[in-house]
């Protein structure tokens, strides 16, 4: 392979279980010396497989790009719809969310349905999905068909020393997206009162304030929100706007 073709072949970076393809870019190919030592030590974790004997480095001024778009790589969170075998960190995450409130019934009433999701969900032409960054399971959340066009958005769930940083804003343009898809027109949820930034959460995303209730013991807030064509294309956009232009890279 010359050097012109290696240019022009796809650079996979790989990081985590993520890859990002950057097509075209003005590669040096070799040992050249074209970043620093420590720059070059740092770029070795990302080391391509275009060719087992050469080791591409960026232009100097494209250095920093470049390692901005690895480290949204090592730090992207990617989606699967939940599988058995991550039932217990679910079920870690979850608890963790609701360290400190008094629900007023049982774990196991609590739990009910996460210890059944297939049945509850998936089953039911609901969606359950699990967001990992890396191999950590850092989110949860899914939606469950209540009648014709109508669905409750259950079990939003982010890991508290992530939150407020857009995963969970990924997480439920996802599962807004899939709910219209199957058909669903409207979503409805509720939320603790005294969790005042996540009710701002869900008003800054569209959803209109309906009632109130009590989940157990615990005061909530009712909210619901249509769907339109327009969350499709929003998902699409944030999730390509998280991976550097991209469009998603694994949402399973």
């Amino acid at each position: 392979m010359t050097p012109e073709q290696r240019l022009k072949t796809p650079i996979v970076l790989r990081g985590d279980q993520l890859h990002l393809e950057f097509l075209q870019h003005d590669w040096f190919v070799g040992l050249r010396p074209a970043i620093g030592f420590r720059q070059a030590r740092r770029l070795k974790k990302f080391q391509t497989r275009v060719q087992p004997k050469a080791i591409l480095f960026p232009p100097r001024a494209d250095f920093r790009f470049f390692m901005s778009q690895a480290w949204r790589v090592r730090h992207s969170m990617h989606l699967i719809r939940y599988q058995s075998e991550y039932q217990e960190p679910m079920l870690t995450l979850h608890r963790s969310a609701i360290e400190g409130f008094a629900l007023g019934m049982s774990e196991q009433q609590d739990e009910a349905d996460l210890v059944a999701v297939e049945q509850v969900y998936l089953r039911s032409r609901g969606e359950f999905l699990l967001g990992f960054i890396g191999e950590r399971l850092v989110a949860m959340g899914g939606f469950k068909w209540l009648s014709e066009g109508l669905a409750e958005l259950r079990r939003m769930r982010i890991a508290r020393d992530l939150q407020g940083r857009g995963y969970g804003t990924l997480l439920l343009r996802e599962l807004e997206r899939r709910a219209f898809v199957s058909g669903v027109r409207t979503l409805c949820l509720d939320t603790a009162r005294r969790r005042p930034l996540t009710l701002e959460f869900y008003r800054k995303h569209g959803y209109q304030e309906t009632g109130q209730s009590f989940y157990g013991a615990v005061e909530t807030v009712q909210f619901s929100k249509t769907l339109d064509e327009g969350v499709c294309e929003g998902a699409f956009n944030l999730c390509a706007a998280a991976n550097g232009g991209i469009a998603p890279l694994r949402l399973i």
